[in-house]
């Protein structure tokens, strides 16, 4: 049996003899952007400013059209609307001080390094929805990069003998399209964008009312908040309103650019960004007049008015033209929630006419 396919419990029992040990169990809120076949395929309307997650799996639009991926906080509960596009989010972390694991997803170009299981799943057509890690923690923190302006790296592997990234959670286990398992060859190339990922819980109760803080960024045609993709907003729990945590120069950049993956550290919780003690690990979409290096980079700021390169692309697993456009970061983890592959191949159903 090939070892990327163990099941879910033995997963955790190798995680445990590791010294990593499992969060929540998956999948966890995500957001899918505009151009996911999910959106216009459910019958049950799904839209970029949802956030999705807590779902079985193998149940897409592709399967069932009244499948797809189930929400989880609806965007008007935390002060946006179906027209917008929630770009990047986060629950909020706990200590910028300790190394952290990385989980990512790219965009829909991004290839990943050669050997990579990035790689592999993005050679079958479905990397876009999938939630990779990091096969091991950084060797410095988010705190100290900024501190020193110089990134870190990536430390001893979590899993030694598997490469630089690891697939964390495959896309149908959120519900995305397509619903068929890891490696194996999505034929007719259609795909949902995963693009905006939290391993916490917002909505802890199950009634779709964030119980926890959302942080989050907005694209540059969301009509709900027209003051830039680099501004970040904050929701308090319960509110079905936003306000602004940060705006762009706070973190050294400018409206023109776009913040698009994001995992804040409000240290006190207060909802407003407080130079030199909160911390933000972002990236930066591609276009952004402030990248200098590559789209797949991972910046640090602690809100005083600049930033700093935190990781390399390359030591997320990535290639310099890639993208990462959804990222969280959490201490002492390195989650992997492996599954058999699905063997069958699953063509899209198209949804009925509208009366």
């Amino acid at each position: 049996m090939n070892v990327r396919y163990i099941v879910c419990l033995t997963a955790v029992a190798l995680l445990a003899t590791a010294g990593y040990l499992p969060a929540n169990p998956p999948p966890d809120p995500i957001s899918i952007d505009a151009h996911s076949p999910s959106i216009p395929l459910c019958v049950n309307p799904k839209n970029p400013a949802d956030i999705y997650g807590l779902v079985g799996g193998g149940n897409g639009c592709d399967v069932n059209p009244f499948g797809g991926p189930v929400i989880h906080v609806p965007a008007p509960n935390y002060g946006v609307t179906a027209q917008d596009e929630n770009d990047g989010h986060s629950a909020g972390e706990l200590d910028p001080f300790a190394p952290v694991a990385i989980y990512f997803s790219g965009d829909k170009a991004s290839q990943g390094l050669p050997g990579t299981e990035y790689e592999i799943e993005e050679n079958n057509f479905q990397a876009a929805g999938d939630r990779f890690v990091t096969n091991g923690l950084t060797v410095g923190s988010p705190a100290m990069s900024m501190a020193a302006c110089a990134p870190t790296t990536i430390g001893p592997p979590a899993f030694p003998g598997r490469p630089a990234n690891i697939l964390s959670v495959n896309q149908d286990q959120y519900n995305e399209i397509p619903s068929i398992g890891a490696s194996v060859l999505n034929r007719n190339r259609i795909l949902d964008n995963m693009d905006a990922v939290e391993l916490q819980l917002f909505d802890i109760d199950g009634d779709n009312i964030h119980d926890r803080p959302i942080y989050f960024t907005v694209d540059k045609v969301s009509p709900s908040y027209p003051g830039g993709p680099s501004d970040i907003l904050f929701s308090p729990p319960g509110a079905p309103g936003f306000a602004v945590f940060s705006f762009a120069p706070q973190i050294g950049l400018t409206n023109r650019d776009n913040v698009d993956a994001i995992a804040v550290y409000d240290v006190n919780g207060n909802g407003i960004a407080d130079p030199g003690l909160d911390y933000v690990v972002f990236s930066l979409d591609r276009g952004s007049p402030s990248l200098g290096g590559s789209p797949a980079d991972l910046f640090v700021s602690d809100f005083s008015g600049s930033f700093c390169l935190f990781l390399k692309a390359a030591d997320l697993g990535l290639a310099r033209c890639d993208n990462v456009d959804a990222v969280d970061v959490e201490m002492n983890e390195v989650e992997v929630f492996e599954q058999p592959p699905v063997e069958e191949e699953v063509g899209t159903i198209e949804p009925p006419p509208v009366p």
